[in-house]
Parts: C-alpha cells; structure tokens; sequence
C-alpha cells in the first residue's frame, strides 16, 4: 500500500481442502452459495482482485454470487484462522 503496489490472486480456487473445510462450509451454507464462492467474497473483500476463468455459464454465474453478499468481520476473521 504504502508503494501503491497492487497484488492479484491467481488461481485462488486451487489450494488443498476448500471444498472441505468445515469452516467454509458453515459460511457458505449461512450465505447460500458454494465454498469456492466464499473464498473469492474473502479474496475481493480484502481489496484484492481476482480473475476466473471459466468455459461454463453456470460456473460463470456461480462466480458472479459472489458479489451477492458481504462477509461478516467475525467471518473473515474464522477464515483467516
């Protein structure tokens, strides 16, 4: 920040145990959206941006929720646990 240096997430989806973690899940299913979903809300949440690429509408459109929601302090905080 202190530079005016922005970072990206690239391919932010591939890290070990997203779809399993017990902590994504409760958020996802408080929010109603997946767990990959979730991660990409703490991603854009933070500030930084992020890209998706996808060959499928409904993936498209599953990415899209993302913005359908704000995740809670005390979410981003268990997130970050």
């Amino acid at each position: 920040e202190e530079h005016n240096i922005t970072y990206q997430a690239y391919s932010p989806l591939h890290g070990k145990g997203i779809a399993t973690s017990p902590v994504l899940a409760k958020i996802a299913q408080v929010h109603g959206v997946s767990n990959q979903v979730v991660v990409m809300r703490w991603i854009t949440q933070q500030g930084i941006p992020l890209v998706t690429a996808s060959d499928s509408l409904q993936y498209d459109q599953e990415d899209l929720g993302m913005f359908s929601f704000e995740l809670s302090d005390e979410e981003m905080v268990a997130i970050d646990g």
